[in-house]
């Protein structure tokens, strides 16, 4: 009885092996596997042994086609004799890509893909903080007229809510989050295509985000230091200091993939 399981056990898994690995476990291809998986679970519990027999012969014949048709296959491809096999030599010339330098590996798509998002979405949101402080220092600025004196301690840059920095941080800000958003979109055809020839546009335009962010990082702690600001300055703050980190990881991201890709 052990031997028979042991021998149903060998089998179902060679069988999954040979339709994942000549049919395919994409998601319209879904339906192959479950359907060998519910044919096993549903004669689970067969106790006519000579039905058993039949079934375990069926699995393990099919497993042999597809085997069979397979290396069929190969060997006309190989006297060039006309087949389709263009997901076969898709495959091929990923992995040739890949073994060259010119497909970066996928384990570290994800996260770049992530962090792009996330910081996608901060960059647009000091922006929009950004433009609200820049909006009001325009329309309520500091107005020198004829016979009036500036003010002790008087800021080049005048704004009408937070202290001194405020001017130096909203201003930089608006840079770091114009050149971040500029730095996504170029990251999402990087994403897109995930190959190393797109690598330096988004890597460079990347890092010039980033080298924005930490200019104004430092205007936030100086801001920070000085007090006197609203709720709107504090969250800018926050988010170009939590920007300063995250786009230094997704940097380190696509570098990573590259780094992976020549060292593997």
């Amino acid at each position: 009885m052990r031997t028979e399981v042991f021998q149903t056990a060998n089998i179902y898994r060679h069988l999954l092996k040979a339709v994942k690995k000549h049919i395919g476990k994409e998601e319209n291809k879904r339906h192959f596997l479950e359907y060998v998986t519910s044919e096993f679970h549903k004669n689970r519990n067969l106790s006519d042994g000579v039905a058993v027999q039949q079934k375990i012969k069926l699995a393990r014949d099919y497993t042999f086609l597809l085997n069979s048709v397979h290396h069929h296959k190969d060997l006309l491809f190989s006297y060039n004799i006309a087949i389709d096999r263009s997901d076969e030599v898709k495959r091929t010339l990923g992995k040739s890509a890949a073994s060259v330098g010119l497909q970066l590996p996928e384990q570290m798509k994800s996260i770049a893909k992530l962090l792009l998002g996330l910081n996608f979405c901060m960059y647009v949101i000091v922006l929009g903080i950004g433009a609200w402080a820049m909006n009001r220092a325009i329309d309520h600025g500091f107005i020198i007229g004829p016979e009036l004196q500036l003010p002790a301690h008087f800021s080049p840059i005048f704004f009408p809510m937070g202290n001194a920095s405020t001017g130096f941080f909203v201003t930089i800000s608006l840079l770091a989050g114009v050149v971040g958003v500029a730095s996504a979109i170029s990251g999402i055809n990087h994403i897109w295509s995930w190959t190393a020839e797109s690598l330096p546009s988004a890597a460079s335009i990347a890092t010039l985000a980033w080298t924005l962010t930490l200019l104004a990082m430092g205007f936030a702690w100086k801001e920070i230091e000085l007090q006197i600001r609203n709720a709107r300055l504090k969250t800018m703050e926050a988010f170009l200091i939590i920007l300063s980190v995250t786009q230094l990881l997704y940097i380190v991201a696509i570098h990573g993939a590259a780094a992976y890709n020549i060292y593997t």
